[in-house]
């Protein structure tokens, strides 16, 4: 006769847990990675807007001709979408995180993968 011996459930929980944890852990570095680089795109994009509106607004308010000249316009525009689109593009990455770590919470929960009843 063939014995099949199973692991005792409760080891078994306890792996879950902790590969769980471990999960959470680096989706919760992760988030923390983006948001950091987020926070820091967004001080530089209001630099920027801020230095645009100073060098089109000065001119203008001296009565003289705009200074900065439609080549630089053009390449501040450009590096402005530049960074809209990246802080929208890490703003996608932080919601999805969210969504991954809310999944992991609603699995554990739904599996009563946690550490009560583990000894």
């Amino acid at each position: 006769m063939v014995r099949f011996l199973v692991r005792n459930p409760i080891r078994d929980r306890w792996k879950d847990y902790l590969r769980l944890q471990k999960l959470t852990v680096v989706l919760g570095t992760l988030a923390e990675d983006v948001a950091k680089e987020r926070a820091g795109l967004q001080l530089r994009y209001e630099a920027a807007m801020a230095e645009v509106s100073f060098s089109t607004a000065m001119p203008n308010a001296q009565g003289g001709a705009v200074s900065t000249m439609p080549a630089e316009t053009d390449a501040m525009s450009v590096s402005l979408a530049r960074y809209s689109d990246r802080i929208a593009h890490l703003d996608q990455q932080i919601a999805m995180f969210d969504r991954i770590q809310q999944d992991v919470r609603h699995f554990m929960q739904d599996n009563e993968i946690d550490t009560t009843g583990l000894g």
